[in-house]
């Protein structure tokens, strides 16, 4: 049996948890927002790791406080502050799953850096590979950020202002720009991040959580 026959047996998955939260920002927050990306990818070229993901927490804690308190503090240093917020809980599906796998049998390079956004809220399921019905995919190493630490991964992804007016309401994560490719993630958040083109951008940010057996 191959390593995709027996890890995509629903038995035999991993416990791997993910938590997606998303924010909408204004759109004169954009460059500020992308300077917070900008110094975790510093972090992460200095091999500063702690700070890196101390700061993906603080960004984490900001869209958390926002979505249940609606009184936010601000992100870190700066002014920004997010408009609305959104928090949902997901499974892995079995093709990120896979991914990893083959990552770690050093079966593949590719990693997965892309995230994806989407209008469906169609409940995810184990066995979906791409999104619903997705708008648009971006490299989370150009507009985002990826860190680790312990048992903890998260991913950013910063959207931009340009993305069409709509309700958004699913997120991916990928290995690869365009399909096909495996699907690391794929999240339905309860609330919709109500977005108007050129008014303001979504942030996306995804936290793998390995939960110990």
């Amino acid at each position: 049996m191959s390593i995709e026959e027996f890890f995509t047996k629903s038995d035999n998955i991993p416990s791997i948890v993910g938590i997606q939260r998303a924010a909408l920002f204004h759109r004169e927050d954009y460059d500020r927002f992308s300077n917070l990306m900008k110094r975790m990818r510093l972090y992460n070229w200095y091999h500063d790791y702690d700070s890196s993901f101390n700061l993906s927490l603080m960004i984490n804690e900001h869209i958390k406080k926002r979505f249940d308190d609606h009184h936010p503090t601000m992100i870190y240093d700066t002014k920004i502050e997010a408009q609305s917020a959104s928090i949902g809980h997901n499974k892995i599906p079995s093709s990120g799953v896979v991914g990893i796998l083959l990552i770690l049998a050093n079966q593949s390079n590719r990693f997965f850096n892309y995230a994806s956004l989407g209008r469906s809220n169609i409940p995810e399921t184990i066995g979906q590979q791409r999104l619903i019905d997705e708008e648009v995919r971006i490299s989370m190493v150009q507009d985002g950020n990826i860190v680790a630490k312990g048992n903890i991964m998260n991913h950013f992804a910063q959207f931009g202002y340009g993305v069409r007016t709509g309700k958004y309401v699913e997120f991916g994560i990928h290995d690869g720009p365009i399909e096909p490719s495996l699907m690391f993630s794929r999240s339905v958040l309860p609330n919709a991040m109500d977005h108007v083109q050129g008014d303001g951008f979504m942030s996306g940010s995804h936290t793998t959580v390995l939960v110990p057996e």
